[in-house]
Parts: C-alpha cells; sequence; structure tokens
C-alpha cells in the first residue's frame, strides 16, 4: 500500500508547490487515485434475507444475487429463500463446476450455463443470452449470477448495462464493479467506448 500512496503524495505537494498549479501534476494524481481506488480490496460479501453468504457474495438489483462459484448446499438454501434460475459463467471444465446441471434438474430449478472463458467471449451474443435468461427468471423468483470470483459477472453485466438497458458507458461500468467486476475492467472500458 505504501507504494501506491506515496506517488500520490508526491504529487499533491508538487501541484500544492508549483506556482500557478500545474494541470499536467493535477491530471496525473488524479490519474493516480483512480488506479489506487481500482485495486482496493472488495466489500465484504453480503448474505440474502435468510443468512445465506457466497462468495464475493453481492446484491446489485432486486432479486438479483451475484457472486463465485456456489456449492450445492448453497443452491439449496437459495432456492428456498426463491432463487429459482442460476446463472453459471464458468465453462464446465473448469474445477469446481460441473455438477449444477444435474442437481439443479433434481431440484426442479433452472440452470443455465453460459460460458466465457476469457475476454473474447465478452460478445453481444452472450450478453444477448444473458439478458434473456434474467428476464425470463426474474419472472419465477430471483437470479443467481457467478463465475468463479464474479469478475466475469460484473464485466458481463456492465456490458448489458450499457449494450442493452441503454445506460451511458460509465453508469455501466459502475454497475458493473458494483456486480463483482474487477480484474476485466480494462477490458470493459474500451469494449463501453472508455478506452483505457
Amino acid at each position: 500500500m505504501q507504494r501506491k500512496t506515496w506517488p500520490v503524495l508526491f504529487l499533491s505537494c508538487l501541484a500544492a508547490c508549483s506556482s500557478g498549479g500545474s494541470s499536467d501534476v493535477q491530471v496525473a494524481v488524479a490519474a493516480t487515485t483512480e488506479e489506487s481506488a481500482q485495486t482496493r480490496p472488495a466489500a465484504a460479501p453480503v448474505s440474502t434475507p435468510g443468512g445465506v453468504t457466497i462468495s464475493h457474495g453481492r446484491m446489485p438489483a432486486e432479486g438479483l444475487l451475484t457472486g463465485g462459484q456456489i456449492t450445492p448446499e448453497q443452491m439449496t438454501a437459495l432456492a428456498a429463500e426463491g432463487y429459482k434460475t442460476f446463472i453459471n459463467l464458468r465453462p464446465a471444465d473448469e474445477e469446481g463446476t460441473s455438477w449444477e446441471e444435474d442437481f439443479a434438474g433434481q431440484a426442479g430449478l433452472r440452470f443455465v450455463r453460459i460460458p466465457v472463458a476469457g475476454h473474447a467471449d465478452l460478445s453481444h451474443e452472450k450478453v444477448d443470452l444473458l439478458t434473456r435468461t434474467m428476464e425470463e427468471g426474474r419472472g419465477d423468483g430471483g437470479v443467481v449470477l457467478y463465475c468463479a470470483s464474479s469478475n466475469r459477472v460484473g464485466a458481463m453485466l456492465a456490458l448489458k448495462a450499457h449494450w442493452v438497458d441503454g445506460l451511458p458507458p460509465r453508469e455501466a461500468l459502475a454497475f458493473g464493479r458494483d456486480g463483482g467486476m474487477t480484474r476485466s475492467e480494462p477490458v470493459v472500458k474500451k469494449l463501453l467506448g472508455l478506452g483505457e
């Protein structure tokens, strides 16, 4: 943390001490501060009203729970709370997944896998499929949208917010962060037309 803080303090001192206040220094301070904000640790996972907590869990919108990989026990507990649609953005060959199809089917739950293996999969086609699945799921109770750490979830939600829901790019990016986006943010910014 100290390595990231001292450049901000140094540049702030330069800005304060320079005669007339150089706008270049102020821009550098702002850019460094924004970078530090993006590397802050994620907030503690939220719990559902019934007390279910999943890794990296968040509730960016009503009826939508996002997070990391869930377990069969968590799926059962979430179903008891009214979550009937489960969407996994992990390919079935990733470790810790691939059990959901059978488990959800036996429990009478809706499970959809939309594999997002990497940034190349952040496409209009996948976002459209996510949109349709979420809309259908919301009509039948809550939706649980997850991947390994919620990073892919947030990325897809940011793109959906702009490409489908029409939110301005910066608001869509903020919604993606609320959904768990971290490492994918630079790529999502480009896809939203925000540059690097």
